[in-house]
């Protein structure tokens, strides 16, 4: 795995870039943008050819009463996700698969089991609330790859 810092060195020297000001040259930044452009465009293709291979599995522990819960950061496009899951009693073997909703299915004042999730942008809602904390949620999505960036500092 080689640093981003050694890439750009070697773009520079092969593009007769080794000479930059702030005003004149290309810009860290510049070549940071392009990296991460590059790596933005091999993350869909592999997406699209091999689906499986950036898939990620979360459990998330619920609680009792509560309908909203985050989407994690890491799911490509904030939209890749495949399916949700739900337990009640918390064991991996008890998941169940929920039916995705929409927000004219939301109810008020049940709590059971859910049977649904409705999307909300960054947050799931859990339909109806969980009744009991111990529970869980199985998120499985796609996951981004992290935005590529030269060392900035170090921590001793």
């Amino acid at each position: 795995m080689r640093k981003l810092e050694t890439l750009i060195t070697a773009s520079r020297r092969a593009t007769e870039n080794q000479e930059f000001t702030e005003t004149a040259g290309i810009q860290d930044e510049e070549f940071i943008q392009y990296f991460n452009d590059g790596q933005e465009e091999i993350h869909t293709i592999l997406n699209t050819l091999f689906p499986h291979i950036l898939m990620k599995i979360k459990e998330v522990s619920c609680v009792a009463s509560q309908e909203a819960y985050d989407i994690p950061s890491d799911v490509f496009m904030g939209t890749r996700i495949d399916a949700i899951e739900f337990t009640q009693s918390g064991a991996p073997q008890n998941y169940y698969p929920l039916k995705k909703g929409s927000v004219k299915e939301r109810l008020s004042g049940i709590q059971t089991d859910p049977s649904f999730y409705i999307r909300n942008g960054s947050q799931i809602f859990l339909q109806p609330k969980p009744q009991s904390s111990g529970s869980k949620l199985r998120l499985t999505y796609q996951r981004t790859i992290p935005r590529l960036d030269v060392q900035r500092a170090t921590v001793l």
